[in-house]
């Protein structure tokens, strides 16, 4: 529960400043990787920024979030890798979704993988789902400058 509080004042805090909902289709991508776990197991689904230029935060809820299907995966951990930090995430796997808020705190980042997911199987073999972001509420540059023009390119979890 804190972590939505923390997740809507910066969404509000954003929109108050003319930032939030800032992300249109275009150039640059944020993607999910693609990955196999055997029944039971755990397994890191990592998402990965590419042509987006001095990336250093990233906001996805309360208007978007990550999508799953919670019968095949359930989310255990969210951690930023590579000088990307988790200030607050809210992961409801009743629901299939993660909302989150997330950034450097040292500066731009360069391309390559930026946040990673620990999923653990729960389905049967053969099942699978995709692993989307429906909506990123805000990406921005380091001086606060909204970086417009993303695609988001799903993954895939497959449980063999």
């Amino acid at each position: 529960m804190y972590t939505k509080a923390i997740s809507l004042s910066l969404a509000l805090a954003l929109s108050a400043l003319g930032l939030g909902g800032c992300v249109e289709a275009g150039t640059g991508s944020l993607l999910f990787s693609q990955l196999s776990l055997a029944p039971g197991s755990t397994g890191t689904l990592t998402l990965s920024a590419a042509g987006i230029s001095k990336l250093n935060s990233i906001q996805i809820g309360p208007k978007g979030a990550m999508r799953f299907n919670p019968a095949v995966v359930q989310v255990v951990a969210v951690t930023g890798v590579n000088g990307f930090v988790v200030f607050a995430s809210d992961v409801d796997n009743a629901a299939g979704q993660v909302t989150l808020a997330a950034g450097s705190t040292s500066g731009p980042v360069p391309d390559g993988v930026v946040l990673e997911f620990t999923v653990q199987a729960v389905g049967a073999a053969g099942a699978s789902t995709e692993v989307r972001i429906d909506q990123v509420d805000f990406l921005l540059k380091a001086n606060s400058e909204p970086i417009k023009g993303i695609s988001l390119s799903p993954g895939t979890v497959s449980i063999n």
